[in-house]
């Protein structure tokens, strides 16, 4: 498809004038995805130094920075419960294909997908891009967010990319590190530095043409915004939610410090004389001289319990947006309630149909963008055209284990299911049910035996209020 922004004025011209007049704007935007990826990768300790530190006294902060916590990540661990689409890998119709059915294997797919998954859903948008490697000659995938990336929008339709550009670094024949950016409209690519001055992309393309006739990339919108192409807000609750968490904790730790060590005080005509450092130890008593001296401790007490209350609170507070909440972090699939599992399904299941929508589309476009790319260098028929789809995974149900256990007893007492299958319910590495079948007999008959023997297995495995029957064993 033709770009009009580009129909009377050549890439260059338009380019120029994007990077002038958003500067400050691409700036802004880029460094906001940056601090949403550092949080994501456990590298947000700058981040929160920055934002505590115009809040105290600078030499209070000196003291204060040392407890610094980013250990409660919210954003990574939300960002990690909620991309399911990709926990168990999808089904590709793909046909006969052998071509793309190795395309798809050396690429490692799903794993590539589950990243995707991921990127998408901590910053709304992310671009994939299908490139080409000469020297394998193989398809290429390379992840772009808008930590690195920049758009240009189509006329009319603000939502699309008429060109792209980023950023790349590497090292030159001296080993010293360059940088220069890269430049893709439908028709035209090449490499332009930071005073926007253009170069060709390689040498063999003097003419800065892009071999594939079209933008080399597929876009991912999670949450689009009508008539933007980046949704920078989307989830901004949960990225300044795990900032002040990470404040909250910091300034607890700090607390530890005071109810361990009380705060001394001294009154003395000779008090400006008395050093600001004194040695506090039970072993080494303090001199203080001068008429009516007198030394005491400031006993400050503060609530440590009910502070992580406090802070357990505001965490629930913005994970109930995503169908989630602290105790889902902190207990086992075993210890979680059958009632927070419940919601726990629901806020996924939801999440789930709302997104899948947009992984379809993404999946056939890439599908589609590999055979262009695959057939720009192998030939036009190299991968024919396919009637591709895909099934996606059905999502796991999480249960309560004593449910689950109860519905399996019922389903097997009225003959919904046979001991077999009852059996590899609760045991799935077990696919055959004749050996499952076996198994449970003989697991019945050696329970029936060491019964036989005397022993009360309700006593050692059913829990302590289980009595001793007559025949019970005694030492």
């Amino acid at each position: 498809m033709s770009v009009d922004l580009f129909k009377d004025r050549s890439a260059e011209v338009v380019l120029q004038s994007y990077l002038k007049a958003k500067e400050k704007e691409e700036e802004k935007r880029r460094r906001a995805a940056n601090e949403r990826l550092s949080i994501f990768n456990d590298d947000w300790v700058d981040i929160l130094e920055t934002m505590m530190a115009d809040q105290f006294n600078p030499e209070n902060w000196k003291n204060i920075k040392m407890a610094i916590n980013t250990s409660q990540n919210i954003v990574k661990k939300v960002v990690g419960e909620i991309s399911i689409i990709y926990k168990d890998a999808p089904v590709r119709n793909i046909g006969e294909n052998e071509i793309l059915s190795d395309i798809y294997s050396y690429l490692n797919i799903d794993e590539f997908m589950k990243r995707v998954n991921k990127y998408g859903t901590l910053l709304n948008d992310v671009l994939i891009r299908v490139g080409w490697d000469a020297y394998l000659e193989q398809i290429t995938l390379d992840l772009h967010t808008p930590a690195n990336t920049s758009v240009i929008q189509r006329d009319n339709y603000p939502e699309q990319a008429a060109a792209v550009y980023y950023k790349v670094e590497y090292a030159d024949s001296a080993f010293q590190t360059k940088s220069e950016n890269i430049f893709w409209s439908d028709f035209e690519h090449f490499k332009f530095d930071d005073k926007g001055n253009v170069l060709p992309p390689t040498d063999d393309n003097p003419d800065k043409e892009n071999p594939f006739k079209v933008l080399p990339f597929v876009v991912l919108h999670l949450n689009p915004i009508p008539a933007l192409f980046w949704n920078t807000s989307g989830g901004n609750d949960l990225i300044d939610g795990t900032k002040l968490i990470g404040m909250k904790r910091t300034l607890k730790d700090y607390l530890y410090k005071w109810q361990s060590f009380k705060q001394p005080w001294v009154r003395a005509q000779n008090a400006d004389k008395i050093p600001d450092k004194m040695l506090s130890d039970p072993s080494k008593p303090w001199k203080i001289w001068g008429e009516g001296s007198e030394v005491g401790f400031l006993d400050l007490q503060a609530d440590i319990r009910q502070l992580d209350e406090t802070i357990k609170a505001d965490m629930n507070a913005f994970l109930n947006i995503y169908g989630l909440s602290t105790d889902m972090f902190a207990a086992t699939p075993d210890q979680s309630s059958g009632k927070a599992l419940e919601v726990k399904n629901r806020g996924l299941r939801d999440l789930r149909q709302a997104q899948l929508p947009y992984f379809r589309n993404l999946e056939y476009d890439l599908c589609e963008m590999i055979r262009t790319v695959y057939n720009t260098y192998k030939g036009e028929n190299a991968i024919p055209e396919i009637e591709f789809s895909i099934d996606f995974a059905e999502m796991d149900v999480f249960t309560d284990p004593m449910e689950k256990r109860n519905q399996a007893q019922w389903d097997l007492d009225h003959g919904l299911i046979s001991p077999a299958q009852f059996y590899m319910m609760f045991n799935p590495d077990c696919e055959n049910e004749d050996d499952a079948e076996k198994i449970i007999i003989d697991n019945m008959a050696k329970t029936k035996d060491m019964q036989g023997k005397g022993f009360n297995l309700q006593k050692y495995f059913g829990g302590a209020d289980a009595g001793f029957n007559q025949g019970d064993v005694t030492k």
